[in-house]
């Protein structure tokens, strides 16, 4: 029995040994297989790559479904780690390319402009244009033939067994022909030439046009078993650009070889031929003799020109800028009132301004602070300021007319000496003065002189003579101390003057057929018993009342009154005097 378990033992051992023989055999045979097949399959699929992306993609779309989502998720894996990394990679590329761009714009500008002056405005180009209008074609269509060796203007894609045009290309939007007429009319022309030139020993269709030449162009054809390539050139095709031709075509042929077989009518999937079409849309200038000398000048002239143009236009407008800049942080002297200011182009100002006739000229005022005025256009109007200053300018202008006069401008006082007939001109000017009330100007201290009065004068003079003698009478004011009422001598002077100013109130009012009365009113402080106030205010009155009899004043004509006390804010001094005024009253004749 032991025995039997032995064998059998051995025996699963034995098998399980060869078990493993068989798979390292095995594999390693595998792997050989695998390696080659993997070898055959690269290169069959590297022969086949280019047309199996281009059929799958074709058929639904999802090559690109699929590779777009990869891609950029590929690349947001790869910016996010190496975000710092593609900044200092794209730096400096992005920094060349912006200059590069600049550069080549610049450089493609220059050699357009000089270029179209060249063609447009030289004697060159004038020459030309006459050329193409005597040969009936477009100017542009000559310069072509002037300047390029060959030029393939248009390339058509025809679909061989129909006709039909599947896709067209051209190398101006300008001067391109009807694509399906052109496809058209190659059709027909094909089929005549098949049908009326084919040899006996030739079959149906063997017979194909290569090339159609008119006056303008030259019509390059080549065929493929199911597509038509057709170029309009002008000039003469060079050999490379007829191996280009052909090269196209057989790609075309090769890569779209399923939707040509199954091709009916549909041309949307030749749509994508745009890149293998745009290689055919070669050009090959003429070359110059001077072409390594030859410079732009007309461009490099005519952008000199736009940057001496700009300048001077830029300039204008910054001196403009400057000189309105100027105006409005000035401080306008008195009289002159700045309504408004604005720039209404280069070297145009627009001021409008109000002035006073006493303030300097405008354009004066600008010039002496050395602004030019030459393109400033002034809207000025004349009006009458009310500006303290100007009043006090005017009533100093007044006031030189009378050279004994002193006007202190800070204390608004007017002092010196002056004939009573004068005083009368000069208060007269200064009361047409607009404002002049506000500058409350004290005359007190003007002496006036010429007791006699011409009483040969106009009714109008003596009028004015009598209302300014009244006014300065009602300006002299006596004051007392506290709880006094005898005069001191400091009043003396002013009791001398109202004397005097009465006597001539006097003698004009006879000549005015008025009758005059002066009216003497005394007032006191708040301190002290109102009934005591009343009895000092009367007192004072009296007092001043007999001074100015015993100085001439006739007693029926000089009254006086005590009003008692005054009671106002501020200084009780103030209140503490006597007042005078003069009531008069006409005549009956």
């Amino acid at each position: 029995m032991q025995e039997d378990e032995q064998v059998q033992k051995d025996g699963t051992q034995e098998e399980q040994q060869l078990e493993q023989v068989r798979q390292i055999l095995l594999k390693q045979k595998l792997e050989q297989t695998k390696s080659e097949i993997q070898s055959e399959s690269r290169a069959a699929v590297a022969q086949v790559l280019t047309e199996a992306l281009h059929d799958r993609d074709s058929a639904d779309g999802s090559v690109q479904k699929v590779l777009q989502p990869m891609v950029a998720k590929s690349v947001e894996r790869s910016i996010k780690k190496q975000r710092q990394d593609f900044v200092d990679y794209l730096y400096p590329l992005v920094g060349s390319l912006v200059r590069k761009a600049v550069a080549v714009f610049f450089t493609d500008f220059i050699e357009k402009t000089n270029d179209i002056i060249e063609n447009s405005f030289t004697f060159k180009g004038l020459k030309w244009r006459i050329n193409a209008w005597r040969s009936g074609i477009s100017f542009s269509e000559y310069v072509a033939s002037q300047t390029f060796l060959f030029r393939v203007e248009q390339v058509l894609l025809i679909h061989k067994e129909t006709g039909n045009l599947l896709h067209s290309l051209a190398a101006s939007t300008t001067d391109t022909q009807d694509a399906d007429l052109v496809s058209a009319m190659l059709g027909a022309i094909n089929d005549f030439v098949a049908d009326s030139f084919q040899s006996p020993t030739q079959e149906s269709g063997e017979q194909h046009l290569g090339q159609i030449k008119t006056d303008d162009f030259t019509l390059f054809i080549r065929q493929a078993p199911q597509v038509i390539l057709v170029a309009a050139v002008t000039g003469n095709m060079s050999r490379t650009g007829l191996e280009q031709l052909q090269f196209t075509l057989e790609e075309i042929q090769r890569i779209y070889f399923n939707e040509l077989q199954s091709y009916a009518g549909d041309a949307k999937p030749f749509d994508s031929t745009s890149g293998l079409l745009q290689d055919c849309l070669l050009a090959e200038e003429k070359a110059e003799i001077d072409d390594k000398n030859k410079r732009p000048w007309y461009g490099w002239i005519t952008l000199g020109l736009l940057f001496v143009v700009l300048a001077w236009y830029l300039y204008g407008w910054w001196v403009t800028h400057q000189v309105v800049s100027k105006i409005e942080d000035l401080n306008p002297p008195p009289g002159i009132v700045i309504q408004s200011l604005s720039s209404s182009g280069r070297y145009q100002v627009e001021l409008s301004s109000l002035r006073d006739p006493i303030a300097p000229e405008t354009y004066t005022w600008l010039a002496e602070n050395n602004i030019n005025t030459d393109f400033i256009r002034l809207k000025e109007v004349v009006f009458l300021s009310v500006d303290k200053r100007v009043i006090a300018q005017k009533v100093t202008q007044t006031i030189s007319d009378y050279p004994t006069l002193r006007f202190d401008i800070e204390a608004m006082t007017l002092g010196g000496e002056l004939p009573i007939s004068e005083f009368q001109s000069m208060t007269s000017k200064l009361n047409q003065i607009p404002g002049q009330k506000l500058l409350q100007i004290d005359t007190s201290q003007v002496v006036l002189l010429n007791n006699q009065i011409d009483l040969s004068q106009s009714q109008a003079v003596n009028e004015q003579l009598f209302v300014t003698l009244v006014g300065e009478i009602s300006t002299v004011q006596i004051t007392f101390e506290s709880g006094e009422s005898g005069l001191g001598e400091d009043q003396s002077a002013n009791l001398d003057k109202v004397g005097e100013l009465y006597l001539k109130v006097e003698a004009l009012a006879t000549r005015l057929n008025r009758s005059a009365n002066l009216v003497i009113v005394g007032a006191s402080d708040s301190t002290g018993e109102s009934a005591y106030n009343q009895r000092l205010s009367r007192q004072r009155a009296l007092v001043v009342r007999e001074a100015l009899v015993e100085r001439g004043l006739k007693p029926e004509h000089v009254f006086s009154v005590g009003v008692g006390e005054i009671d106002l804010p501020g200084d009780i001094k103030s209140t503490r005097k006597v007042l005078f005024n003069v009531m008069f009253a006409e005549l009956n004749n």
